[in-house]
């Protein structure tokens, strides 16, 4: 799709299957974005993210996960992360503004597609980076 401001970007995903899924990627390629890395624990989603400073992170998050999710969202920064951007399974409101005060800048809640995220990620993306400025 052209005109996307998530064409170019490079991803990392990390998190379980059941939350982040293939699908999620599969979307991501079709509007020209590309992800560069894809772990199953937070100690690789961290290493990734200061290896290759991506665009966009993709956190699978549940609620086992949040205190570490905390703590790597922290530790990655938005200095190292343009957007950040947690996919959430059973997590109440408090837990949600933990990720918020730790520095994600999306929450999206279980269940969706894959169709109906992408959509959303590009105009979060778009309101973040006017212009279609990079991270």
């Amino acid at each position: 799709m052209l005109g996307s401001p998530l064409a170019g970007k490079r991803v990392v995903m990390v998190g379980p299957v059941v939350i982040v899924d293939v699908n999620i990627e599969a979307e991501l390629r079709r509007v020209g974005a590309r992800t560069i890395a894809a772990s199953q624990t937070l100690a690789e989603c961290v290493v990734a993210c200061e290896r290759e400073k991506p665009d966009l992170l993709l956190m699978g998050i549940s609620p086992h996960s949040l205190s570490e999710s905390v703590s790597a969202v922290t530790e990655i920064g938005v200095e190292r992360v343009g957007f950040i951007a947690g996919i959430v399974l059973n997590l109440d409101m408090e837990a949600e503004w933990q990720l918020r005060d730790a520095g994600v800048m999306a929450i999206f809640k279980k269940p969706f597609t894959a169709s109906d995220l992408i959509p959303a990620l590009e105009e979060l993306y778009r309101q973040r980076h006017p212009g279609g400025k990079s991270a």
